[in-house]
């Protein structure tokens, strides 16, 4: 089932393949609106999740720029993708915490009525990934632990 949905969101979008941020960043700024239908359109928008979701770095990085021109529901789809992109890739994830995410939104259960097993799996992943940072700057690391301290938290909810 992994490998059906895998192909399905590398056919959605082969203009997202290109991996070309910088010219979504340029149609982003000359018509905010018009990109943000086009993407909600076609299916690029269910695909930059699939790529946030999956830790994919550039995807993460753009993150910052397409929320400032979403509505509500595409700014929540996107910090639930991030959330889970933690247990995958938090050194991106973290970057964004605190000038365009709180440590909240992003170290947390990022599933709606998801079975208990589920959302342990998450938690778990999220700590191991997070204890697995190697970094010696001081702010990453007050963040990191107060993110873990969070899903510790969460963890014997």
């Amino acid at each position: 089932m992994n490998w059906i949905m895998t192909l399905f969101f590398l056919c959605l979008s082969p203009a997202l393949l290109a991996d070309n941020y910088q010219d979504y960043e340029q149609r982003l700024e000359v018509d905010s609106k018009q990109f943000i239908s086009q993407i909600k359109s076609d299916g690029s928008f269910e695909y930059l999740l699939y790529l946030i979701e999956y830790g994919n770095q550039k995807a993460i990085q753009f993150t910052p720029k397409i929320l400032a021109y979403s509505d509500a529901a595409m700014s929540e789809a996107i910090k639930l993708s991030l959330a889970r992109a933690i247990s995958r890739n938090p050194e991106a994830v973290m970057q964004l915490v605190p000038e365009n995410l709180s440590l909240t939104e992003v170290c947390n259960i990022p599933f709606i009525e998801a079975p208990d097993d589920i959302i342990n799996i998450h938690i778990n992943q999220a700590i191991s990934s997070l204890i697995s940072i190697d970094n010696t700057d001081i702010n990453n690391q007050a963040k990191i632990e107060t993110c873990l301290k969070q899903f510790i938290r969460l963890k014997y909810r």
